[in-house]
This record gives C-alpha cells, sequence and structure tokens, in this order.
C-alpha cells in the first residue's frame, strides 16, 4: 500500500514532467493548450494532412472550421485593431516620402506633430465610430488619431454605452484568429479558448465573444479593402466561437465536451518529434 502510494504520488504529485503530460497535468491555463491548438491548426492547415486523422478531424470540428477549408494564416492573441490603427496613422500623419515613411514604420515609438488627418476617409477612428454609432446614423468625427481604447473620445454624438464599446474593441484580443478559404473566399474566424473558466462580461453586459464579433463585423466589412468574409458560424450567431478545453469527454473531442487537453498535448508533441 505504501509502495502505491508514493507510486501515485510520483505520477500525480508536483513535478515539471508532470506540469504538461496528458489529461491530469497540473498546467491549468488555458493560453497554455490555446499555444497547442496554434501549432495544430497551423500543422495540418491542408485538409490533406488532416483527412484520415479523426483526432485533428474532431479539433477543426470543434473550432467550427469547415472540412474542406484551406488555412492561410493563424494569429494568436491578435491585436487586429491597435496594429492596424497603429499603422493606418503613421502613413496617413507623415509625409508620403518612401524613405521616410518606411523609417516610421521601423520606430518603435510615434509622436506626429499633427494628429488629425486631412482626409476623413482615411481615419481608422473615424471609421470606428461611424460603425459603433451606425452606418444609418451619419457622423462627424473631427477628433485626434490617438488610440480610443486608452484616449478620450471627443464625440458628443456618441452614448457613454458606444464609447465604453469602441474602448473595448481598441483593447480586445481574440485568443486565436483564422484566416481560411473555402469555396476561393476569404474568411475569418476568431476563436476564444477556455478552460475550467467561464467567457467574461464588460461593463455594460457585452460578454468577450460579442465584442469580438463586432472587431469581425468592423473589420471585413468596414474597413479591411481586401475581400474577407466573416466565418459561417460567426455571421450566424453573432459572435465569436467559444472552444473548451477538458480533462475527459465522451467518445470523442467533438461537441460539447470540446477537445481533450491529452490530444492537444499529444498532437503537439507528434509535430515537434
Amino acid at each position: 500500500m505504501d509502495l502505491e502510494k508514493g507510486n501515485i504520488r510520483n505520477r500525480y504529485g508536483c513535478s515539471i514532467e508532470n506540469f504538461i503530460q496528458d489529461g491530469y497535468s497540473i498546467c491549468r491555463e488555458e493560453r497554455q493548450y490555446a499555444v497547442f491548438l496554434y501549432n495544430i491548426l497551423r500543422k495540418y492547415c491542408n485538409k490533406d494532412r488532416r483527412n484520415g486523422n479523426d483526432r485533428v478531424m474532431d479539433i477543426f470540428h470543434a473550432c467550427n472550421i469547415p472540412s474542406e477549408a484551406e488555412i492561410e494564416n493563424v494569429f494568436y492573441e491578435v491585436t487586429f485593431m491597435r496594429d492596424f490603427f497603429e499603422r493606418n496613422r503613421r502613413i496617413i500623419l507623415g509625409d508620403e516620402d518612401c524613405e521616410n515613411l518606411k523609417k516610421r514604420l521601423l520606430q518603435k515609438t510615434f509622436s506626429p506633430s499633427i494628429c488629425r488627418p486631412t482626409n476623413k476617409d482615411n481615419s481608422f477612428n473615424a471609421k470606428l465610430v461611424q460603425y459603433v454609432k451606425g452606418m444609418d446614423c451619419p457622423i462627424s468625427y473631427a477628433g485626434e488619431e490617438n488610440n480610443l481604447g486608452h484616449n478620450e473620445i471627443a464625440c458628443d454624438e456618441l452614448s457613454d454605452d458606444e464609447k465604453r464599446t469602441i474602448r473595448y474593441m481598441m483593447n480586445a484580443k481574440p485568443d486565436i484568429a483564422v484566416i481560411y478559404k473555402e469555396n476561393n473566399r476569404k474568411k475569418l474566424l476568431f476563436l476564444e479558448c477556455k478552460f475550467e473558466s467561464a467567457e467574461c462580461s464588460y461593463e455594460g453586459g457585452d460578454m468577450q465573444r460579442d465584442i469580438q464579433w463586432k472587431i469581425a463585423e468592423f473589420l471585413c466589412n468596414h474597413y479591411l479593402k481586401e475581400e474577407v468574409g466573416i466565418s459561417d458560424k460567426m455571421e450566424k450567431e453573432k459572435k465569436s466561437c467559444l472552444v473548451k478545453f477538458v480533462r475527459e469527454g465522451t467518445q470523442n473531442t467533438s461537441g460539447t465536451d470540446g477537445i481533450w487537453i491529452k490530444d492537444l498535448i499529444d498532437l503537439n508533441k507528434e509535430i515537434f518529434s
């Protein structure tokens, strides 16, 4: 009995080896398992690579990625809003000389001498404010081209709720963004990953996945110039897709039981073996 207890302690006790091992892994950080999912989505981006691999196919199903989809890009903890904003303002708030522009793009920080764009059609903030207000309610935004995630939103036509929505959109970071092609159409999918935790809510009642949907709708329908649609699942639910990581499940990893962390760990090991 004492020997059995000792084996149990070795098998499940605190050790580096047991931190990431199988369904009994000590690690409880969902971001760690999200990294494994990122690696799997990158590895099996081509449908020919994943065909015949039931565990991979179950994971793709749980992520609401169509079986015929070809993945073009996967981004981890993606900050589309603040990064597109920053790149846009470095372009529109400086001179158009190519060499000077390239220097601005390489700088760690950027402090423009002129903070208001000469053409509102080029303003990231003007387009974002119009989207949140509603496309059927024309609004004139003449504020500075500062990050509205943490700077004042100088627009009296916006309600407090609308200003909060803008801040949430600018600061949100979907766990994973997938760009895939289906039927020759490029689509965007946001994945919000959870492990032993629930989806968070914002002041005012919006949930994480509600705000992530708004980001996708703004980028795909009102900002990005290339043709990128929104994934069918997100379009239907008006939310990003929830992916649950679980320690144990039923017959397979798809459906309400989510994705087994053991499958994520094993497949990640195979990728780097």
